[in-house]
């Protein structure tokens, strides 16, 4: 009978070692994993905040394309009524008879002093 509670003893030993053994491995496993799950879920708030990031790029490169657009065209259209005051202001010259000479003082004039050029009595108040 002794020697049945020896043997006893021995396997209860032993499967108390193997299962401290168990009991360590695991603890180290979960360790192991938790590191990863943090790590993952670090991650994943990384990809969030850059998605959130690529989402407010794309809206803000859509608005850019169509301001470019807008520009575009007023910018195409600034150029045609240029063209055609151009063209208006070479008409009244040559109807007016004033010279390529007059017309480049007149230019000189209105590019130094824009605002100067309705003369005397002509304000907002009207004449003088």
């Amino acid at each position: 009978m002794e020697e049945y509670e020896g043997k006893i003893k021995r396997l209860i030993g032993e499967l108390e070692t193997t299962s401290k053994n168990h009991i360590t491995k695991v603890n180290e496993l979960h360790e192991h994993y938790m590191g990863y799950k943090s790590e993952s879920a670090e991650l994943q708030a990384r990809i969030a905040l850059y998605k959130n990031e690529q989402d407010r790029a794309v809206n803000s490169e859509s608005c850019i394309k169509k301001e470019i657009t807008s520009l575009t065209y007023a910018n195409y259209e600034l150029q045609e009524r240029i063209k055609y005051v151009e063209r208006k202001y070479s008409e009244l010259g040559q109807r007016c008879g004033a010279s390529q000479q007059d017309l480049e003082a007149i230019d000189v004039m209105l590019a130094t002093n824009p605002h100067d050029m309705d003369g005397p009595g002509s304000g907002p108040r009207g004449r003088d």
